[in-house]
């Protein structure tokens, strides 16, 4: 088995711009759990920049550490 045969297609991950705030991911992130009707539950959303490539991920722990510690 690949890794190929596991993944989930970037096309159908959660994503949000570089300059979103981290609360604007959350909700993005929330936003795509409603939608989505599948069973998988992400706890990363893709970040990309202003020509819509993939720089990163955030995590969604971190994303709420942030907001706990009022840092957003």
């Amino acid at each position: 088995m690949e890794a190929k045969d596991l993944m989930i297609s970037a096309s159908d991950c959660a994503r949000v711009a570089e300059d979103e705030t981290v609360y604007d991911a959350v909700v993005m992130l929330e936003a795509w759990r409603q939608r989505s009707r599948s069973e998988y539950r992400p706890r990363v959303i893709l970040v990309h920049d202003e020509d819509f490539r993939t720089i990163g991920g955030l995590r969604q722990v971190d994303m709420l550490r942030a907001l706990s510690a009022g840092r957003v």
